[in-house]
């Protein structure tokens, strides 16, 4: 970092704009001979900040414009000696002299943190303070929302997120966001990542919330993550989870086979999931429900009679517009 020239007020201004009037040439230029980008030229012709002696003699040197009298020059960092002093000060303020070590360190915050009321704990700290919830109840609406959980979620420490894709998924997203809001009385943001629609909830309450059912932290696949034993043990909550898990890692499409000179078309649903205990969840709520369901390539749960495809709508049902579109054009719309 260049030391720094220090104008009377006005004088810096009018320095560069003389300058600019001699050269006859435009701020880009000017600023392309001192090898700065243009906005720190015209910051500097605005006074934000001060102009670096080397520019300030090179202008003068090259378009004999006279340095202003009262200028003064500093040193670069010469304002560390002073953010150094203020440093020292909170440090003593905060833990009483300089910590020896990190226990110290941490025992002084401590004394610190504990001394502050609620409010100024907030004020420092607002996204780590644990926020209020509604607590919902062990109903279908939330069997289905953990059901999407499971499938296209994840849970951190202090968030939970549902990925969905931002096309296909697009008109579905408002149904995930109004299934966490009756839930637990929260708002969810909703960002765009290329091709994908993030829907993020951030309560360290919900995240705990989940953990206490069963849900987990980090990878789902890798812990072979299943579904609250409350939901195995009530049929409708059952079937609404199967309906979230199948909204969000399940599909409907149209399967052709050639047989010498014919096509044979067949609506298929299928359910594909590297967790095991998800896959036999979906098989045995499926099979219970009279839907004939099968294993197949050791990944998905597929029903593939159009007659149970059927069943499946009546029964289950889907919350994801595109697979109810998908539906009624491989089925006619038949219900």
């Amino acid at each position: 970092m260049d030391d720094r020239a220090v104008l009377l007020r006005g004088k810096q201004r009018a320095f560069i704009q003389q300058c600019v009037s001699n050269s006859g040439k435009s701020l880009g230029a000017l600023a392309s001979e001192l090898h700065v980008c243009g906005r720190t030229l015209r910051d500097w012709r605005r006074e934000k900040y001060s102009i670096s002696k080397p520019a300030l003699q090179l202008l003068s040197r090259e378009y004999h414009v006279p340095i202003p009298a009262g200028t003064r020059f500093k040193r670069a960092y010469h304002h560390t000696p002073r953010a150094g002093r203020l440093g020292w000060n909170v440090i003593v303020t905060r833990y009483g002299k300089m910590p020896r070590d990190p226990l110290a360190q941490r025992q002084g915050w401590l004394r610190w943190w504990n001394n502050l009321s609620e409010a100024e704990k907030a004020d420092h700290l607002p996204q780590y303070l644990a926020r209020d919830i509604a607590i919902p109840d062990k109903d279908e609406s939330l069997a289905e929302l953990i059901g999407i959980i499971l499938g296209d979620g994840s849970v951190s420490r202090f968030q939970v997120c549902i990925s969905l894709g931002s096309e296909t998924d697009y008109a579905y997203v408002p149904i995930v966001a109004k299934l966490i809001k009756n839930a637990f009385d929260v708002n969810a943001s909703i960002y765009r990542n290329q091709n994908v629609l993030n829907i993020v909830v951030s309560r360290r309450n919900i995240v705990k919330f989940l953990l206490g059912q069963g849900l987990v932290l980090g990878d789902k696949v890798r812990q072979q993550v299943g579904v609250p034993t409350w939901i195995q043990n009530n049929k409708k909550s059952a079937l609404a989870c199967v309906r979230g898990l199948m909204d969000t890692d399940g599909c409907i499409f149209q399967e052709t086979h050639f047989y010498k000179t014919k096509s044979y078309s067949y609506p298929r649903l299928s359910f594909v999931n590297h967790s095991a205990p998800l896959r036999e969840f979906v098989f045995a709520v499926l099979r219970k429900a009279g839907i004939m369901a099968r294993f197949r390539n050791n990944r998905a749960v597929t029903v593939e009679r159009r007659e149970d495809v059927v069943k499946y709508k009546l029964i289950v049902g889907f919350s994801n517009p595109k697979h109810d579109l998908r539906y009624r054009r491989f089925l006619g719309g038949v219900a």
